[in-house]
């Protein structure tokens, strides 16, 4: 994109002092942002002036409900996050179902999934993944917790 100073690059640095050119927020850790981070470069203008920048991940302050736990949870969630948890049916399909890499920045995410599989198994007498395993993203079973299951509790 064109932006009021020239056009924009996106470049890496490779001096050992800038780093990669990418960092995770520390608000990733309490929230979900499914493998997104900060990113930098630079602004260059048409004399090829050079001025850093940074992108920031596209974040929005959103509620979801955990159906196994019966709780709700207002989380930073970023935009790939937001649309991967729609895919998978909900926040505790997202949470058990997705590969370990998109959670290993958010502590809050690997423990609600520890969570999760502790009262998946006392619902369901089996694991989770043990479940999912046999399905595509899209076959997969949603997770329902009948009132029948709960009551008996």
């Amino acid at each position: 994109g064109k932006s009021s100073m020239g056009f924009i690059r996106l470049t890496q640095c490779l001096r050992g002092s800038h780093g990669s050119g990418l960092s995770t927020p520390g608000k990733a850790r309490r929230g979900l942002y499914a493998g997104k981070k900060i990113m930098t470069g630079h602004n260059i203008s048409h004399s090829n002036r050079r001025t850093n920048r940074r992108w920031l991940p596209n974040v929005h302050t959103k509620t979801y409900y955990s159906e196994l736990l019966d709780a709700t949870f207002k989380l930073p969630v970023t935009s790939k996050a937001m649309r991967t948890i729609d895919k998978y049916g909900g926040l505790d399909n997202y949470v058990l179902y997705i590969k370990e890499k998109h959670l290993s920045d958010s502590e809050f995410a690997l423990n609600l999934r520890k969570l999760l599989d502790s009262r998946y198994l006392e619902v369901h007498g089996t694991a989770a993944r043990d479940v999912g395993t046999r399905y595509s993203a899209s076959e997969r079973p949603p997770i329902r917790v009948s009132l029948d299951v709960l009551a008996k509790e």
